[in-house]
């Protein structure tokens, strides 16, 4: 296998594993509200399961710690081999966890660990990989590669996860043990992501600032003390990432069937079409990029994201099934326009040898508390407020934040 082959199939791996656990936890939120949280209140069952999925996503930034300081203090692929291992086991542990009515309150305490666990060995995979490919790769190729590889291996994981979603949904009922078994298809996959990643050489410019003596010695004091603007400019960017993503990929795929009354079996077709679609799009933002520049690419975008985004919600809350799906597919055209752009700008903003801790931090800080928080908060929203245009309202916010920290971090550095 080529060295370049190899380097590729390592990350998607762990981006796959990731992106498939996640779906499978919001695709079956309604029946792990069921099994392990039966209040007998719709929202509240709700509101308790995305509390669970928020949890995880707090424990999120103490990964990125974690693996940040070993990836700039000791590699990135030690870093990498460690957190694909460390997120494959508690994805299966959910697969064989007893419900509620069979353990009691044990079952939910059960889960809420296994979601902590998750959260700190997911702090460090996606923004590992994504470090690890840019320093592995030729100049030539990194906006291309890393945008559209990333988002490609997104789509992957995710369409596998809505997937296996649609054959439980399809051929057994809610409550059937067939929902646990696209979680213990994760430790088998994620065995084989471990072997390739110890097969790994370490990422070039790791290996020469290594060389030179030239390595940080506290990693995170580094990112602090001379870093902090590029550090806050890194976090809005990663705001129209998370949050869009957190909204369709967590929240509306249970908001379409408990709030719209969609079938389990409607709502898995709509996501299979929808992250198919997202995989083809993907290396659209890199081609973008690289011919007109990532700066315009980026900000024409996310501007033009916002100017649809209510006529495209539109379509998504209209009670007719081919106009939702249209609505949904339009949805993951925009945000894969500018998606692609930003892991590049991100990784050259930041100097090597605080990359991986950069990276890894203000990923997971923005995912923990915009993508963590957002399917329990516009749940909240909607309770309250009995309107479903929060939802184009919140991300109009997100694009704002994208926005402000682009234009900051032109000044910064040229891209």
């Amino acid at each position: 296998m080529r060295k370049s082959h190899k380097i590729i199939i390592s990350g998607v791996i762990g981006n796959i594993l990731e992106n498939y656990d996640y779906v499978l936890y919001a695709n079956f939120a309604v029946v792990i509200s069921k099994l392990f949280f039966p209040t007998g209140d719709l929202y509240t069952s709700l509101i308790a399961t995305f509390g669970v999925f928020a949890a995880g996503f707090f424990m999120r930034p103490l990964g990125a710690i974690i693996f940040g300081y070993i990836g700039d203090k000791y590699g990135r692929k030690i870093a990498l081999s460690t957190s694909i291992m460390l997120m494959s086991i508690p994805t299966a542990l959910i697969g064989t966890l007893p419900s509620y009515a069979e353990i009691g309150i044990l079952a939910p305490i059960a889960l809420v660990i296994i979601r902590l666990l998750q959260g700190v060995s997911i702090g460090g995979e996606t923004s590992g990989f994504m470090t690890y490919l840019m320093e592995s790769m030729p100049d030539s190729k990194r906006k291309v590669l890393l945008g559209s590889i990333a988002l490609s291996s997104t789509a992957l994981g995710l369409f596998f996860g809505f997937l296996a979603s649609f054959i439980c949904n399809f051929y057994f009922s809610a409550t059937e043990w067939a929902w646990r078994v696209p979680f213990l298809i994760s430790f088998p996959v994620g065995i084989i992501g471990i072997y390739i990643r110890t097969k790994l050489d370490e990422s070039q410019e790791f290996k020469a600032l290594k060389d030179k003596g030239q390595l940080a010695k506290s990693p995170f004091k580094e990112l602090f003390k001379n870093h902090t603007k590029r550090f806050l400019v890194i976090c809005g960017l990663f705001v129209s990432i998370s949050v869009p993503f957190y909204i369709f990929f967590g929240f509306l795929a249970t908001f379409l069937v408990k709030i719209l009354n969609y079938s389990q079996l409607q709502v898995s077709i709509i996501y299979l079409f929808c992250t198919f679609s997202f995989g083809c799009f993907a290396p659209l933002s890199g081609w973008l990029s690289d011919k007109f520049g990532i700066f315009k690419v980026l900000l024409c975008s996310i501007v033009t994201f916002a100017v649809f985004l209510f006529p495209v919600f539109g379509l998504i809350f209209d009670s007719n099934f081919v106009t939702t799906l249209l609505g949904c597919l339009a949805f993951i055209f925009l945000i894969t326009l500018y998606q692609g752009s930003i892991p590049s700008i991100i990784l050259q903003i930041f100097p090597t040898k605080v990359r991986a801790s950069g990276t890894a931090f203000s990923f997971n800080m923005v995912s923990a508390i915009f993508g963590g928080l957002t399917p329990l908060v516009l749940t909240w929203l909607i309770k309250i407020s009995e309107n479903y245009y929060v939802i184009p309202c919140y991300l109009l916010i997100s694009s704002a934040i994208t926005i402000a920290a682009l234009l900051l971090g032109r000044k910064i550095r040229s891209f």
